[in-house]
């Protein structure tokens, strides 16, 4: 639980693209949506008022901790078409044809059999729906990162490390096309993410990574005396891909 709150309280450096995808799939009144990996329910909610009451929105997250963090932020004035269930890309809701959008922001890296996910997703969206998702184009992971999870020992920098399948954007397009989506977009820009100082940036990747290190632990001390008063900044190559299910299938 206490890696999801933080990873509630640290995320807003992601949730621009996220914003950005929601508003380039052009959602409408009365469309379904599925959120896959939505983790504390940020661009759910938001996805959730662009629908409106006719509409709905499904939201999964195999991380348990996450699910509970986005129901217990939800009160007597939030949306009433919004359902949040543990759940992952192997085991969403995916009746045949249900949805008009599948989103997913900074989650398709964490997923490593993509085929069977992109399957999967096609065959959950209706004729003409759209999949949008925001990941990295084949990435190296931040120095600072690497030398604070080396100091966490062998194992959980092996663990963080392997628990991340990156992919190109070439890859994505050629994936999509054979499973018989059209590519409506495919883009590949720098981002730059700012952290005001070393300790938001451990939060961040503490919450990113689920807690797989404990961010208390003396070893990593070193790298907050190092990088002390110092704002830290992550520039990725920032991947946004729209396919579409082709309206005649």
């Amino acid at each position: 639980m206490e890696s999801a709150i933080c990873y509630s309280q640290t995320s807003a450096v992601q949730q621009e693209d996220g914003i950005k995808l929601l508003n380039q799939m052009n959602l409408k009144e009365g469309d379904v949506l599925l959120d896959l990996g939505c983790g504390t329910g940020f661009h759910a909610r938001d996805a959730a008022g662009r629908v409106g009451e006719t509409g709905r929105v499904v939201a999964v997250d195999p991380d348990k901790s996450r699910i509970e963090v986005a129901k217990n932020a939800l009160d007597s004035n939030s949306p009433t078409n919004l359902q949040f269930i543990v759940a992952s890309d192997k085991d969403f809701p995916a009746d045949d044809a249900q949805y008009d959008y599948v989103l997913s922001s900074f989650v398709i890296h964490w997923i490593k059999d993509k085929e069977s996910a992109f399957k999967r997703i096609y065959s959950s969206l209706k004729p003409g729906g759209k999949f949008g998702f925001t990941s990295q184009d084949d990435p190296k992971m931040h120095d600072v990162l690497i030398e604070m999870l080396q100091l966490c020992g062998p194992q959980v920098f092996q663990e963080t490390a392997q628990s991340m399948h990156w992919k190109s954007a070439n890859y994505y397009k050629e994936l999509a096309e054979s499973i018989g989506f059209e590519v409506t977009l495919m883009d590949v820009a720098e981002k730059t993410f700012s952290f005001p100082d070393i300790e938001a940036f451990i939060n961040f990747f503490y919450g990113v990574f689920h807690g797989k290190f404990d961010r208390t632990l003396p070893a990593i001390d070193g790298i907050r005396e190092k990088y002390k008063g110092q704002s830290l900044m992550v520039t990725i190559p920032r991947l946004t891909g729209i396919f579409t299910k082709p309206v005649n299938v």
